[in-house]
């Protein structure tokens, strides 16, 4: 969640770069060893501060699945509920790592979004404008998709179930002419 290797990475450097000065600036072996180690004694420290967050993000919330939504549950000290119903899903992808965890991003239909900075870290990165939620480090990232397409499915199946029910019994399509509703014919296929 924090790519915590590029940030070792930075502060790798910023302690050469750290200890580099300090050699050029004429400093003491000591003084030039204590500038790179404290260096990377912060790094360290945000480091050890990041994962901690990352596991207290993770023990703190729970995706779930139903069979006409997702519900994204989080919050480390105020717990929070987002509720996706599958009519507003446009599609779902998955990420899978090599641990077997991953990430299933839930893309949104258009007018329907979510604040980026509300939902945040269950969002898919670098998606500002078209914010879309992620279910992050599922551990059977697998597993859970299949689920979630299989649930996505099964609710799409219903709807058009519904839909040809509602034409069969007379439905139609409701036409609204200055208000007032009245009863069109539905069109046939072969229209």
């Amino acid at each position: 969640m924090f790519h915590l290797p590029l940030i070792a990475l930075y502060f790798i450097g910023l302690s050469i770069w750290s200890g580099y000065n300090a050699v050029e600036d004429g400093y003491g072996t000591g003084a030039v060893a204590l500038s790179a180690v404290s260096m990377l004694g912060v790094g360290a420290g945000l480091m050890i501060t990041l994962t901690l967050l990352g596991l207290w993000i993770d023990r703190t919330t729970v995706y779930t699945i139903t069979s006409e939504r997702v519900v994204v549950r989080y919050g480390m000290a105020m717990q929070m509920t987002v509720n996706f119903p599958f009519r507003v899903i446009r599609e779902a992808t998955l990420k899978v790592f090599k641990s077997g965890s991953g990430n299933v991003n839930i893309n949104l239909m258009p007018g329907h979004g979510v604040a980026w900075l509300i939902l945040w870290p269950h969002v898919r990165p670098w998606r500002w404008l078209r914010t879309q939620p992620m279910l992050r480090g599922v551990p059977e990232a697998r597993t859970a998709a299949e689920v979630l397409a299989k649930a996505l499915a099964a609710h799409a199946t219903r709807d058009l179930q519904a839909a040809d029910a509602a034409e069969t019994e007379g439905g139609g399509l409701r036409v609204a002419v200055r208000g007032e509703p009245s009863e069109a014919p539905a069109a046939s296929a072969g229209e």
